[in-house]
């Protein structure tokens, strides 16, 4: 049984913060609420209204267990998120707003859209230089991302397995606020999950949501409370970023085929070698991602073997291990102790750049010894039609980007680590992720040294190639938010907006 304490933190916070909700489909409700005085009761009434159809993560853990028992669906998971302009408009004295602000090295302000700091232009170019971002809007933002007059204030994430039902509740959503509350629904981003089997996987191809904190322990039928600080502050709320990437599947692969072919096969036909090609390209991808497509780590293997036959017990138990991050003695367990030269999983892989397993006290000690790094990551994959100006039907993939944290700067620091091109922290060579880093410098073509041979460190069995990595993954909007518990959402008309 369920340990009490356990039990209250869970009927507090919302749901998708300590466990994936794992539906087929999430929707994303971006609002705006209309800049008058005497609109911000209504709002807050309507809010709190809406309340009792949010989704706690006690309701989630209880529908998971009867969905396993039973094969019984749950109902559609409903969170609700603000950004700092929403909260300093219907609580403008809140702690919470000073807290954010007190415990992120950026200000908390907008990049949904870029120029959102226009008040302060200088301030904004600063922090972008020194981030490494660009300091100029960016031409491939969304549209309906940077229309300044309507800033996004409040966030409504819904998630079902049906399509139809979560069709007919997102309209039910939007007519609620915009008749309640008068509070304008701005757009709706769409993602489905990409499912083979029980597994996820992201466009390109690799398995996704492997890693894990662990939050629960199950001996002990009780949640980590260490773990939970990771993802939750003193008011049992939650930091929430919010990343859309468009993904060029074909102009990755193209790439990665072009990488395979020089590496290995210069000037030579293929002609009956296609297996041998499948499987250098497949261990050239797995030093990108870190990962062989199926999920099994380079650290420990040099093929993939999680759908084989030579998969057995004592394989699964050192995946299994590897997935979840130690929080005792974090180093003990990365790649600190089993690959301390990069000659298995190099550097600039992108799950050991984005999810540091190694180095850690001196990764602290770069970002300011004041991080754990570590976020809760949440995200599903979207496809996208489309009409182009020739009458042609294009398909765009991609990826919206979650992660939970109790602090901003855990996403941050982390953020600043792949993106920068760096020789200051000891023992480490200098990496940038493959994926989603970009570096300080203006071009963004980057030099990777491929191995050739997995557990080599000779210097022959390396080969530089260069990738341009906006060619295939380009950030298409970015926003961060705030969860907060369910009580503050219900206690909102009461504590901050008494008429």
């Amino acid at each position: 049984m369920m340990k009490k304490r356990s039990k209250k933190i869970l009927s507090q916070i919302q749901a998708n913060i300590v466990k994936p909700h794992g539906r087929h489909h999430c929707w994303y409700l971006f609002f705006h609420f209309p800049k008058s005085e005497e609109s911000y009761q209504p709002i807050r009434k309507a809010i709190v209204g809406f309340s009792s159809r949010l989704t706690s993560g006690l309701v989630q853990v209880e529908e998971a267990l009867k969905r396993k028992e039973y094969d019984v669906e749950g109902q559609v998971v409903t969170c609700l998120f603000f950004s700092e302009y929403g909260l300093e408009k219907i609580v403008p004295e809140s702690h919470l707003i000073k807290n954010l602000k007190h415990d992120i090295t950026v200000p908390f302000k907008s990049a949904y859209p870029i120029d959102s700091f226009k008040d302060s232009k200088e301030e904004l170019n600063l922090i972008k230089e020194k981030m490494g971002l660009r300091s100029e809007r960016d031409p491939n933002w969304e549209a309906h991302h940077e229309d300044s007059n309507s800033r996004i204030d409040m966030v409504v994430m819904i998630a079902d397995n049906h399509l139809e039902t979560l069709t007919k509740y997102g309209d039910f959503v939007i007519t609620y606020f915009k008749t309640v509350g008068t509070i304008q629904h701005l757009f709706t981003e769409k993602g489905k999950a990409i499912k083979r089997g029980d597994a996820c996987y992201e466009p390109f191809g690799f398995r996704d949501g492997l890693s894990k904190i662990p939050f629960w322990e199950k001996k002990n039928e009780k949640l980590n409370y260490k773990a939970l600080s990771i993802v939750l502050d003193s008011d049992l709320g939650s930091g929430v970023t919010f990343h859309k990437y468009r993904q060029d599947v074909a102009k990755f692969y193209e790439a990665i085929n072009k990488i395979t072919y020089e590496l290995f096969f210069e000037g030579e036909p293929l002609l009956n070698r296609q297996a041998e090609f499948f499987e250098r390209r497949e261990y050239i991808l797995a030093q990108f991602m870190g990962r062989f497509r199926d999920g099994t780590p380079l650290l420990y293997f040099d093929r993939p073997v999680m759908h084989t036959l030579e998969y057995d017990e004592h394989k699964k138990k050192l995946i299994e291990n590897f997935n979840v991050y130690p929080l005792e003695n974090p180093e003990d367990g990365g790649f600190l102790k089993d690959d301390k030269s990069g000659s298995k999983c190099p550097f600039f892989a992108h799950i050991r750049q984005s999810n540091p397993r190694d180095h850690l006290r001196d990764l602290q000690e770069y970002c300011g010894g004041v991080t754990e790094l570590r976020i809760a990551r949440r995200g599903i994959p979207f496809e996208e039609v489309m009409v182009n100006e020739e009458g042609k039907v294009e398909i765009t993939q991609g990826l919206y980007f979650m992660s939970y944290q109790s602090k901003r700067c855990q996403f941050e620091d982390i953020e600043k680590w792949r993106k920068t091109i760096t020789a200051e922290v000891p023992r480490m060579e200098p990496a940038i992720d493959p994926f989603v880093g970009r570096s300080m410098a203006s071009s963004v073509k980057h030099s990777f040294d491929i191995l050739k041979n997995w557990g080599s460190s000779e210097k022959e069995d390396k080969q530089t190639v260069e990738l341009d990595i906006s060619e295939f993954i380009k950030k298409r909007g970015e926003e961060y938010f705030y969860a907060p518990s369910l009580d503050w959402i219900k206690n909102l008309l009461h504590n901050h907006g008494k008429d």
